[in-house]
C-alpha cells in the first residue's frame, strides 16, 4: 500500500516525514516522496491543494472495505495530522502566467479516488487540533461512505466526478463542491 506526499522541502520538515516513513513503513504503508520545490507548475489555488497526501488505490481499498490494520489506520491518521499540522504559517511563492509574483498561505489536502468520484479535500490551515483530526476521520468516513474506487469501463472513467472539499467546522463535515461546477462558478463571478 502507498500514500504519496507532495510537497515543497522547508515547508514540511525533514523531521515530520522521516517519521511519518519510519511510523508507516513500520506497519506495512510506504511513503512516496514528490518533492516539488524549484518545480515550475501551473496550479490554480482555488482548484487543488499546493501540498497534499494522495492515497494509493489499494489504500483507499482497505479503508474502505475496513481490511485495513487499527494499529496501520492509527499511523495513517496520525501521520497525516503531522503533515496537516505543519503547514499552518508557511507560505509558497506563486508565480502567475504574466510572470507576477505573489506569496500566498500554504495550503494542505487530502487527494484519493472512492466510488465513482476523485475528492480533494482541503484541511483549513488555521484548524485547531481537535478539527484537523475530524478532518481526517471525515474524509476517511467518505472513503467508506463511497467504497473503493470503481472504474470498471471507460464510460466510468469519462464520467468521473472530481469533487472539492472545504470543511466546515460548524457542522464538522466537509462541503463538496464539483469541480466543473465551482469552474463555471469562478467564470461566472468573473474570477476567471
Amino acid at each position: 500500500m502507498q500514500l504519496a506526499l507532495g510537497y515543497y522541502k522547508g515547508i514540511v520538515a525533514d523531521e515530520v516525514v522521516g517519521n511519518a516513513q519510519m511510523q508507516l513503513a513500520n506497519n506495512g504503508i510506504h511513503l512516496h516522496l514528490h518533492d516539488r520545490t524549484n518545480r515550475p507548475e501551473a496550479c490554480v489555488t482555488e482548484l487543488m491543494s499546493q501540498i497534499y497526501v494522495l492515497m494509493a488505490p489499494s489504500l483507499v481499498q482497505s479503508i474502505a472495505t475496513g481490511m485495513l490494520a487499527n494499529v496501520a489506520y492509527d499511523a495513517l491518521k496520525h501521520s497525516i495530522f503531522m503533515f496537516s499540522s505543519s503547514i499552518p504559517g508557511k507560505t509558497i511563492l506563486q508565480i502567475d502566467a504574466v510572470g507576477e509574483k505573489a506569496t500566498i498561505p500554504a495550503d494542505f489536502g487530502i487527494r484519493f479516488s472512492a466510488g465513482r468520484g476523485s475528492f480533494d479535500l482541503r484541511v483549513p490551515s488555521s484548524a485547531s487540533e481537535a478539527i484537523q483530526n475530524k478532518c481526517i476521520e471525515e474524509a476517511f468516513k467518505i472513503i467508506k461512505d463511497n467504497g473503493p474506487g470503481k472504474q470498471d469501463s471507460v464510460e466510468d472513467i469519462l464520467n468521473l466526478r472530481n469533487y472539492i472539499g472545504n470543511f466546515d467546522s460548524k457542522t464538522g463535515q466537509w462541503a463538496l463542491t464539483d469541480r466543473a461546477e465551482f469552474i463555471k462558478q469562478l467564470k461566472d463571478s468573473g474570477e476567471i
